[in-house]
């Protein structure tokens, strides 16, 4: 009698069952176990384990109002599905989830599962991955969808999607690539079809993934789950606080907090906790106000005010180009962010107006200040790509229609003639941003201000703020300042 597996049989087994064969103190135990674990595949770890319920549902969550609608939606379609009421291939049945880490993808799978009362199974691509070779890895795979499959009503949520990328990127590995993703395009479609499953999948990165995996059909329902809002902070403060706090308090928290990811609000709550507990004592406010200098980072005045005037740069330069304002602008105490819509179609007119906007910042600094900060790295590089994009990519330009690809090398000569372009059209386009704003200071100023007072607006706040005129906005803050007591006027000294 052979001791060992054939080699077909050893062959369908995963590295990881070679490694605890391996474990046996002896060589005869070794081949026991590999004959016990070949001749009942199921017995391998492959299929992903039911995770154990945290309890959470969505009602415990901070979401914005577009996500809990998708949630609700497909929580509402499942249970018309179980009560017959739909057939399942009328249900959304498929979400993608994007946006920076610790802000809560993970835990919406697992709230959402929660809340239909089902099984959450979960596995990643790392998770396969480190089954070892292809062959393994797509085995892996397989065994965790057909596992999902056989235990619906369930949820199945697959993380780092953002590692199944592009099939057409080439590189020693893209072979490895195009097998998986074509494997994964499969399962996906099954999934979609298989009723009472909800298939979840989350990723950092939405660009780096295969256009293929995201289409409707395989993710019909997509969400960005990003860091949250000012409300949002003050939300997930309540929430995991559950204590009254005054509003002073919530205030400073808010403001402190405002910025990081959810995450990292959820470690400032069990900072202070901790500290309360060390005391011996219930959380208190002085807790709270003692942990935030130690969890944050903010910035000083002065240079809180020029990020200010910069954000506000960017705003009055669309405004004034009749470009839709921004989604939102904040100012948090990690830096500033302008939210602002590109246009669909890019011609030359307003691919250079939106060079204009993202040099606007830098060009806000240098007539208030009278200098500029490192502040407008980014917006350069942003700056530099479009036009770089507009002359060599999309032929924008009458005097050139030839397609140089940004990453090839090229000679001495045709590098310094492609930077001398697009350089001189980075100054026009910054000269243009520098006399809007220089004969707008009195808007800039004052939108600064407000910035610094509310440290969040949305499209509807800065339409409130033009349509209101400076004259309007300048009455509504007591003695020409905000509630912080800062003069607008002051930022430029």
């Amino acid at each position: 009698m052979a001791l060992l597996p054939g080699e077909e049989q050893l062959a369908s087994l995963s590295i990881a069952a070679f490694e605890r064969a391996f474990c046996a103190p002896t060589t005869l135990q070794v081949a026991k176990r590999l004959q016990d674990y070949a001749s009942n595949l199921e017995e391998m770890p492959l299929a992903p384990v039911e995770n154990a319920s945290t309890g959470k549902t969505l009602d415990d969550m901070y979401l914005s109002d577009d996500v809990r609608r998708l949630c609700k939606q497909m929580l509402a379609d499942l249970k018309a599905h179980q009560g017959g009421m739909i057939d399942w291939a009328e249900v959304p049945s498929s979400l993608f989830l994007s946006g920076p880490p610790g802000n809560g993808k993970t835990m919406l799978a697992e709230a959402l599962a929660g809340s239909a009362g089902v099984k959450l199974f979960t596995t990643s691509y790392g998770d396969c991955q480190k089954h070892g070779h292809q062959g393994d890895f797509l085995k892996s795979l397989a065994a965790k969808v057909e596992w999902a499959i056989k235990h619906t009503p369930c949820v199945l949520f697959i993380d780092e999607f953002d590692s199944f990328n592009h099939r057409n990127k080439r590189d020693r590995n893209s072979d490895y690539i195009v097998g998986i993703v074509n494997t994964l395009l499969e399962h996906l479609t099954r999934l979609n079809e298989t009723p009472g499953l909800l298939l979840v999948a989350a990723a950092n990165h939405k660009d780096m993934i295969d256009p293929a995996l995201l289409r409707p059909g395989r993710f019909d329902l997509h969400a960005t789950i990003d860091k949250p809002t000012k409300e949002g902070v003050r939300k997930l403060l309540e929430m995991a606080l559950a204590m009254d706090l005054p509003d002073g308090l919530v205030g400073d928290l808010v403001n402190g907090l405002f910025g990081p990811s959810g995450a990292e609000v959820a470690g400032f709550v069990r900072q202070a906790k901790a500290a309360a507990r060390a005391t011996g004592a219930k959380l208190q406010e002085q807790h709270l106000r003692d942990t935030l200098p130690k969890v944050t980072n903010p910035f000083a005045d002065p240079d809180l005010n020029r990020i200010a005037v910069h954000e506000a740069g960017h705003v009055i330069v669309a405004r004034h180009l009749k470009r839709p304002l921004p989604d939102v602008v904040r100012l948090t105490n990690s830096g500033g962010h302008v939210a602002s819509p590109r246009a669909r179609i890019a011609a030359l007119e307003n691919t250079l107006d939106d060079v204009a906007i993202d040099l606007a910042g830098r060009a806000a600094e240098e007539a208030m200040f009278g200098n500029v900060s490192a502040g407008a790295a980014e917006d350069l590089l942003y700056a530099t790509e479009m036009l770089f994009a507009a002359r060599n990519h999309w032929g924008l330009y009458d005097d050139q229609l030839v397609v140089l690809p940004a990453d090839v090398g090229r000679p001495v000569e045709t590098e310094a003639r492609v930077n001398a372009q697009i350089d001189a059209e980075l100054q026009a386009q910054y000269q243009r941003a520098f006399e809007i704003v220089s004969v707008k200071l009195d808007p800039l100023v004052l939108l600064a201000g407000v910035l610094l007072e509310k440290r969040e607006m949305d499209r509807a706040a800065l339409k409130a703020f033009f349509e209101g005129g400076i004259s309007g906005m300048v009455g509504q803050l007591s003695d020409g300042k905000t509630e912080t007591g800062v003069h607008p006027k002051d930022l430029a000294e």
